[in-house]
């Protein structure tokens, strides 16, 4: 009785299903609208059956032995022969081209399963459309996930008008039901996005949440979203008990599970972010469930549309809840009294990812361990977080912060870390080795982002505290910070000599990491200061990654032989060092190290009195630097030569042109930017994106035909990141963004699509 809303791309994608496959089972979580779906595609479906479509609503069905007669009656079939029902359906169906929709079969699922099998067998002229939170899992089944509608991120709001997002059409034509004179506005566009963003698009909750816009305004409907299931209740009379409440439709999922699925389920709800296999086995294994069965047990929860895989950017499955799954599985976990358990679990798995990823460092897996960190980042803050509110559990947390130091580092988290190592060192300050380091970490990332005072005091306490004890790793580690943060400007010579100490300190432990950090210090700095052993540095940091397979360390070493060469003034030779660097920092989505290389392309065009193109370079920065919150080239040793290079371009440009040529480089991505300095020229898309008969579709920009073209070739974000020598998330962002645009729920649909406009493209007479 309402206006249907969205679907725009799964509406075709699944009549066409219907024409290829005899069964096609829409599959989500509960109140995701598989059954309006379902009703809308069969409607617009019915007149490839000449006997009509059917519904058969099962929700009311209890018992497993009514499901063929229900059936039977909807189909006007009177029970008057002793023959089982399953026959008799058999003899009627045979001869007839028929849609059966069955409706709500996972309580079901087994019945439901037996009957379809015999009545496809039976009756070659069945079409069967079923919507179930559960898969079926019978030969020649086709499944549909139906995802939730697109919404809009609240901390990235696209400019104009909201209702691009289905989920705020939906939302809005609710609201109008209860508040007529309700409308999107200026005033209220960030409250309507936050709402639906939190909501994650799931039709049920928008629908809830919108009825209560007759007590509540918009701006105190988002401030009530963290008691979601108390908020979200008062469902239509006419609805199902079950979608009464937000709370009885993940109660119904979850009366759907084995036992042992609701114990894993529940235990599941630590994990912020998505987690993989492994991380299942070992947090949520024990106390009744064996490690050996998760597996099985996961399958059976993405069957029943419990979990969802996730993309993956690495060779590893992982999966996720969403966040109104999560919040209930904690309700069920606190109230089966294990949560300090498998919290401690939790926290115990992550605290052993770092130590070993710590191990790793220059080594052929440290870009494995960069990327893999990256992900798992939201579950490291909880492991954190979870020491911290725990007696004794401080020392963990500040293992953990210095632990993540490198990707602190390579994602631009300064203040974060800064962040987290003041919270642990206040936690915890027994005089320890790690407690050293962390003052250390904490004093050159204060110094980094502008409070020398403080960092003065930081770095005093870590020297004093290493000099007590009799560790010569963390002496090395202190060498190293105050190594860092010496300043050049006074008196390059002095500044030399903490630089020197910490690469004898760093050498004498053995410490692979802090060495090449030491080694890169010590490169930079006499770079910048007419240091003749710069390139001696430079050149045993890139040979040590060399040695040890470790792409990162190697690229960090070229990147600093690369500022040696422009401080020379051989641009050709720091171009192609840069060149490569950025290959590497791209894929990790280094943004301090792809700053530096931003700054070494930028001298090489100066020097080359290209100044309109630095301008362009230095805005780019400065993109990179409102994104990240800091840039390593703004500080020693790099902040003299980048305020020379910013002054340089100023002057060959003047300020009005410089100013023109610098915020052309200010809305850029990083990979953006990146491409910006590479003069990378893309490629032509794989395959025509944009169907004539479509003119009024979103367009994608040049980036995304190439990888929606891709994509249609079966490549995984992996392969065309591999190919576009792009980082994985880079790739994903840029297929969600063509999944956004054209309204897709799936890459299926972006493959269909391209398949039907290369079709429209090709000549006549030809096969497309």
């Amino acid at each position: 009785m309402s206006e249907f809303v969205g679907r725009r791309r799964e509406q075709p994608e699944l009549r066409r299903l219907l024409g290829a496959s005899r069964l096609v089972t829409l599959t989500g979580m509960g109140g995701i609208g598989k059954t309006r779906l379902a009703l809308r595609v069969g409607r617009q479906a019915e007149r490839m059956f000449p006997d009509g479509g059917w519904l058969v609503e099962l929700a009311a069905v209890q018992d497993p032995e009514l499901v063929p007669s229900t059936v039977a009656m909807v189909l006007g079939m009177a029970e008057r022969t002793a023959r089982p029902v399953p026959s008799v359906l058999d003899d009627y169906l045979r001869d007839k081209r028929l849609l059966l929709i069955l409706d709500n079969c996972e309580h079901l699922v087994d019945a439901c399963a037996s009957l379809v099998t015999g009545l496809l067998g039976a009756a070659p002229g069945l079409r069967v459309l079923a919507t179930s939170r559960e898969v079926l899992r019978v030969p020649g089944e086709h499944v549909f996930t139906v995802g939730p509608l697109t919404a809009p991120d609240p901390e990235r709001l696209p400019p104009g008008d909201l209702h691009a997002f289905t989920a705020v059409q939906l939302f809005t034509q609710q609201a109008h039901v209860v508040a007529p004179g309700f409308e999107v506005t200026p005033a209220n566009r960030a409250q309507v996005a936050g709402v639906c963003h939190r909501l994650e698009g799931i039709p049920l909750a928008l629908e809830l949440a919108a009825r209560r816009l007759r007590v509540l305004t918009v701006g105190q409907l988002l401030d009530r979203l963290d008691d979601r299931f108390r908020l979200l209740t008062g469902g239509l009379r006419s609805s199902p008990d079950r979608q009464q409440t937000l709370q009885a439709t993940l109660d119904w999922s979850y009366g759907l599970c084995l036992p042992a699925e609701q114990t894993l389920w529940a235990r599941m709800s630590v994990f912020i972010g998505g987690f993989d296999l492994e991380a299942a086995e070992q947090v949520c294994g024990g106390d009744g469930v064996l490690p050996g069965e998760v597996i099985e047990l996961v399958a059976g929860l993405l069957d029943k549309s419990i979990l969802v895989q996730l993309e993956s950017r690495d060779t590893i499955a992982r999966y996720g809840l969403s966040e109104t799954a999560r919040e209930y599985a904690q309700q069920r976990l606190r109230e089966s009294g294990a949560e300090a358990v498998v919290r401690a679990r939790h926290r115990d798995h992550y605290r052993e990812m770092l130590r070993r990823a710590a191990a790793e460092r220059v080594s052929p897996r440290e870009m494995y361990w960069l990327l893999r960190l990256r992900t798992e980042l939201p579950n490291l803050r909880s492991a954190m977080q979870y020491s911290l509110a725990e007696h004794g559990g401080a020392r963990t947390a500040q293992e953990m912060a210095v632990d993540l130091h490198d990707l602190w580092s390579a994602s631009g988290r300064k203040r974060e870390a800064l962040t987290w190592l003041t919270r642990t060192l206040a936690a915890d300050t027994r005089p320890t080795p790690t407690r050293a380091q962390a003052l250390a970490e904490a004093g050159v990332l204060a110094l980094q982002l502008g409070d020398a005072p403080a960092s003065a005091g930081l770095l005093a306490e870590a020297r004093a505290l290493a000099g007590r004890l009799d560790d010569p790793h963390a002496a090395a580690v202190v060498a190293l910070a105050r190594g860092i943060s010496a300043d050049p400007r006074p008196d390059p010579a002095h500044a030399r000599v903490p630089v020197d100490e910490s690469l004898t300190a760093t050498r004498g432990t053995g410490d692979l990491r802090h060495l090449s950090l030491a080694l890169l210090n010590a490169a930079m700095r006499a770079a910048t200061t007419g240091d003749p052993r710069a390139t001696g540095f430079a050149d045993e940091c890139r040979r040590l990654g060399e040695a040890h397979g470790a792409q990162w360390t190697r690229a960090w070493g070229t990147t600093i032989l690369a500022v040696v060469a422009v401080q020379r003034g051989d641009t050709d030779q720091a171009e192609s060092f840069t060149r490569e660097a950025l290959a590497v920092f791209r894929i990790v989505q280094d943004s301090i190290a792809a700053g530096v290389c931003l700054a070494i392309l930028t001298a090489a065009a100066v020097r080359r009195t290209h100044y309109e193109r630095a301008a362009g370079l230095l805005g780019a920065l400065d993109a990179v630097k409102r994104r990240e919150g800091v840039l390593a080239v703004e500080f020693n040793p790099y902040g003299p030569w980048y305020a020379t290079l910013q002054d340089d371009t100023r002057r060959g440009l003047g300020d009005t042109a410089y100013a023109t040529a610098f915020s052309k480089g200010t809305h850029l991505t990083l990979d953006e930017a990146v491409e910006l300095a590479l003069d990378e020229r893309l490629e032509p898309a794989a395959a025509p994106c944009r169907p004539a008969a479509s003119p009024t579709a979103d367009p994608l920009t040049r980036r995304e035909e190439q990888i929606a073209g891709l994509v249609a070739q079966g490549l995984t974000n992996r392969d065309i990141a591999a190919r576009l020598v792009l980082s994985v998330r880079t790739v994903e962002s840029h297929v969600q963004n063509v999944l956004t645009k054209l309204d897709f729920s799936n890459r299926t649909q972006i493959a269909a699509w391209i398949g039907a406009a290369t079709a429209a493209d090709a000549p006549p007479g030809t096969e497309a």
